[in-house]
């Protein structure tokens, strides 16, 4: 997966080449100057971002799928995991493109989200899942499926 996934010399992704991690070794340890990056996307970086998630769902996510599916076929909790961490990740990608983040900002977000998928994945792994974690975990994924696939509210009401 390592060298399908990696999209450094993706024509279409030169804008955002040591903006954020384009390959699951660099997603594993973002360099330092990504972490520190303040700055916003241009017009020309959100395109490349853009791409950069239709390029990682057409060739990542398959193989990423046929893995959980062979490796985890009964541990349906782990794939749920994967799927809530792919979701965050696409809401930490969306909300970098629309300017509502910095790049800091959003590759902090995606190290947190790797670091928690890593976490719960070795607890379950560790301590065996009880079908209430199960159910629990797969109503998660199922609400974070229905998320990312929704457009954001445009101004989200407080509580009265």
């Amino acid at each position: 997966m390592n060298a399908a996934c990696d999209f450094h010399s993706r024509p279409a992704l030169q804008p955002i080449v040591g903006k954020i991690p384009l390959s699951p070794a660099e997603l594993d340890d973002i360099p330092l100057s990504m972490l520190a990056d303040d700055t916003t996307p241009t017009p020309p970086e959100r395109a490349a971002i853009d791409a950069y998630w239709h390029a990682w769902r057409s060739t990542c996510k398959p193989i990423k799928d046929r893995f959980l599916a062979t490796y985890f076929a009964g541990e349906p909790s782990v794939i749920s995991i994967a799927r809530l961490a792919t979701a965050g990740r696409r809401h930490t990608l969306i909300d970098l493109a629309a300017g509502r983040q910095t790049y800091a900002q959003a590759n902090r977000t995606l190290q947190q989200i790797g670091a928690a998928e890593t976490a719960a994945v070795a607890l379950l792994r560790s301590s065996g899942e009880t079908p209430q974690q199960a159910a629990a975990i797969q109503a998660l994924g199922v609400i974070a499926s229905m998320e990312a696939d929704s457009p954001p509210s445009p101004d989200p009401q407080p509580f009265p």
